[in-house]
């Protein structure tokens, strides 16, 4: 899970720095992606050693991404509610738009409070499950450690394969 979490962050927040050149919000959000997908990644490996606070990085980790998605939303509701955006401007240079106005901009400003707050409650829950998944993982690295067995699934079949070889020679 740790791995499709890091690495898809990471290249979100990749994709997003290009955008960077046009919006300061693009280059901080996918700098800040791309950390934390590296620091995600980076915590998985530990866990994969068994490294018991990994599972504390990793929970952490996905705090901090909920927290910058939230704050992220939390500014594009902002700053749609309160600025001029792009479609204010484009119906106010186009007279012919001067009775829709109205309707446009209540519309522009419904879907934006849907689309971010769904965003925020969304985020809520998936990162906050996450998170609590990894804290909770804990008791699992411990058990692992006692037992002298790998978290990496196939590891544990190699293992698992290399004694067959050997009590079978």
């Amino acid at each position: 899970m740790a791995a499709i979490s890091g690495w898809s962050t990471a290249i979100i927040g990749a994709l997003a720095l290009p955008f960077g050149l046009v919006s300061w919000v693009s280059l901080v959000l996918g700098s800040v992606l791309v950390a934390l997908g590296v620091n995600e990644l980076l915590a998985r490996g530990r866990l994969l050693r068994l490294v018991r606070s990994a599972t504390t990085r990793l929970a952490i980790n996905q705090v901090a991404l909920g927290t910058t998605i939230i704050v992220y939303a939390a500014f594009m509701l902002y700053r749609g509610m309160t600025g001029q955006s792009e479609m204010q401007r484009a119906v106010a240079s186009e007279p012919a738009l001067a009775d829709m106005s109205v309707d446009i901009i209540a519309l522009e400003k419904t879907l934006t409070v849907a689309v971010y707050g769904t965003l925020i409650f969304g985020t809520l829950v998936f990162q906050g499950m996450n998170a609590w998944y990894y804290a909770s993982r804990r008791k699992w690295v411990d058990a692992c450690i006692r037992l002298g067995v790998s978290p990496d699934p196939y590891a544990a079949i190699v293992a698992q394969s290399q004694q067959t070889e050997h009590q079978a020679a």
